[in-house]
């Protein structure tokens, strides 16, 4: 058959009842009546219009990756402090949901010593980890509180993280997974006493990431309180 009369199935044409590479003859096939006039073949869609549609979808799918993720290696420079991200209570303020973990937190424990450890579970969502302390480039676990706290943060207290390699980079890191507890150690300023404070909020942050990408760093506002006397409970 000449090659000039052979029409690639590529032309807008029904794949149902063909495999790639099939071409047809317009001069024989009843299908393709109207589209041959004068030795030539007219295709319903242009190229153009099919290079428009496929940027299109590129376009979208770029995306929807950048609003999961914001990085998949680590940054150059000291980290920014992000913003604070929306976390909501399940029921009181001792039970907190963010965005990859659903935090818990216990009342607060005044020591013998006058200092104060403040104590919360960390349930992580499945499939995710977060960075222990000392990890660089990235948004590791941490606690702070504000600037006219009446505390004032002292050792963080971690289980064991275990070692983990970010599968497209190769790096390796300490990190959590599933449920740990996390207890932080305050003082108290000179001017507060322990057994007083009935509320001490703080703000975690931490990044979460999977095997891919790490997501955007989270900030969650938590408040401590005191347990309250048995004779007000009744």
């Amino acid at each position: 058959m000449d090659a000039k009369w052979l029409y690639p199935i590529s032309q807008n044409w029904p794949l149902s009842a063909m495999s790639a590479g099939d071409t047809i003859d317009p001069r024989t096939d009843a299908s393709m009546k109207g589209r041959y006039q004068g030795g030539r073949t007219r295709s319903p869609n242009a190229p153009w219009r099919v290079f428009a549609e496929m940027s299109l979808l590129l376009l979208c799918a770029a995306l929807v990756s950048g609003l999961a993720s914001v990085q998949v290696g680590p940054r150059d420079g000291p980290p920014a402090p992000p913003s604070p991200s929306s976390s909501r209570p399940l029921s009181d303020e001792r039970r907190v949901r963010s965005s990859f973990a659903d935090i818990e937190l216990a009342p607060i424990e005044t020591r013998s010593d006058g200092t104060l450890a403040l104590r919360l579970s960390v349930r992580l969502r499945a499939g995710v980890h977060i960075l222990a302390p000392g990890q660089r480039g990235y948004y590791p676990l941490s606690i702070s509180f504000p600037e006219k706290s009446p505390v004032q943060a002292g050792r963080l207290e971690l289980p064991t993280p275990e070692p983990h390699v970010f599968t497209l980079t190769g790096e390796r890191f300490l990190v959590y997974r599933g449920t740990f507890p996390v207890t932080q150690h305050v003082t108290v300023s000179s001017d507060t006493r322990p057994r007083r404070l009935a509320r001490i909020p703080a703000l975690l942050r931490y990044q979460a990431c999977d095997d891919r990408v790490c997501f955007k760093p989270q900030t969650v506002e938590l408040v401590w309180t005191a347990e309250r006397p048995r004779e007000e409970r009744r």
